[in-house]
């Protein structure tokens, strides 16, 4: 039986920024700093970096701002998403951050719920138009190996749409309640290949290839909320060599305030592995994101990179490397939708914390 975690309302929205307390940014006469961990395995702590303590009060203040948004259940037609995003202002050496709601390009908002000025409070706000994010599944009948990752589908009971077979990604493998088992998104292992709704309980997982189909495992664990699934792993597949990147090993977690470092900082490059557009590079664009997808599913968490991504990249992954080692790479969020070319994905912090994921 497949465990899940407690589904999301899938209307569950926006609106309301009044009530909350925005921290002052007006100039101050010295800069102190503070200390944040950017890398954790599990309780232990691999990196730290000290950043300037008004930036990280700042970006405090930001996620008090778009939780309370997003708490507020405004059933919006026309706004699908809310996101934090990095604006060209700086606060010390990092990018002030403010609040962006994606607006359907094929409707004209009635409105947000509340009159929203340029700025609240000091915090930039605005729209854009955006397509709503895509969470279908490549669908191919080749059965050749796989440029990034593994390549998977279902077996003779997996429904297939117009004849062929679901394929997406595996790249990575976790602990979780101290057994192995291998990450993907839950979209590429649901019956209806989409994010929520459909079942997954009886999707058999194998790895084809021109001449066998090996067997990887069924899915033992699913939530719709973050379009996350874990696969046993059976004896056909050796984890070690067959299910890590080959550029490095996935050792540790992006944490939420590395994320929001990150996406504030220049420069700051992370990198993707997935089985169609097999190795990618990019930066942070968008993160805490919350969106609807073209399916009506609600995704929450989720980052935003401008790595450009294809079907069947799902369930593969976006990290960065170590500052220490090139072989070491910390995750920074599953591939699970992408718009307009663009990655979204839930993060590895709250794979972690949520859902006792060890990387």
């Amino acid at each position: 039986m497949v465990e899940s975690s407690p589904p999301t309302s899938r209307r569950k929205y926006l609106s309301g920024i009044a009530g909350i307390g925005f921290y002052n940014l007006s100039s101050q006469t010295s800069e102190p700093k503070t200390e944040i961990v950017t890398a954790r395995k599990g309780d232990e702590i691999l990196e730290k970096r000290k950043v300037h303590k008004r930036w990280k009060n700042h970006v405090d203040t930001i996620r008090k701002v778009v939780s309370r948004v997003k708490k507020r259940n405004l059933d919006n037609d026309e706004i699908h998403g809310v996101a934090i995003y990095p604006t060209d202002t700086k606060i010390g050496n990092r990018k002030k951050q403010g609040i962006v709601f994606h607006i359907d390009p094929d409707k004209q908002p009635r409105t947000l719920g509340v009159d929203l000025p340029d700025k609240a409070s000091d915090i930039p706000i605005k729209k854009e138009e955006r397509e709503r994010v895509q969470t279908a599944s490549c669908y191919t009948g080749s059965y050749s190996k796989a440029k990034g990752g593994i390549e998977i589908g279902g077996d003779t009971n997996y429904p297939k749409r117009d004849g062929v077979e679901e394929t997406g990604s595996l790249c990575t493998v976790v602990e979780r309640k101290g057994s192995k088992k291998i990450l993907t998104a839950r979209h590429v292992v649901s019956d209806t290949g989409e994010a929520c709704g459909g079942s997954t309980s009886d999707t058999m997982v194998y790895q084809p290839s021109s001449q066998f189909e090996t067997t990887v495992g069924d899915v033992a664990f699913e939530t719709e909320t973050h379009d996350a699934a874990l696969i046993n792993i059976s004896g056909d597949i050796d984890p070690t060599k067959n299910v890590v990147d080959s550029t490095g090993k996935i050792y540790g977690y992006m944490t939420e305030n590395a994320v929001d470092n990150y996406a504030s900082g220049d420069q700051h490059t992370v990198h993707m592995r997935g089985r169609s557009s097999c190795t990618g590079q990019g930066e942070i664009k968008e993160h805490h994101a919350t969106l609807i997808t073209d399916n009506d599913c609600t995704i929450e968490d989720l980052v935003r990179t401008d790595i450009s991504v294809e079907g069947g990249d799902s369930g593969g992954l976006v990290y960065r490397q170590s500052n220490y080692s090139d072989s070491t790479n910390y995750i920074c969020n599953l591939i699970n939708a992408k718009a307009n070319s663009d990655c979204f994905g839930v993060p590895g912090y709250i794979l972690n914390d949520q859902y006792d994921m060890s990387f």
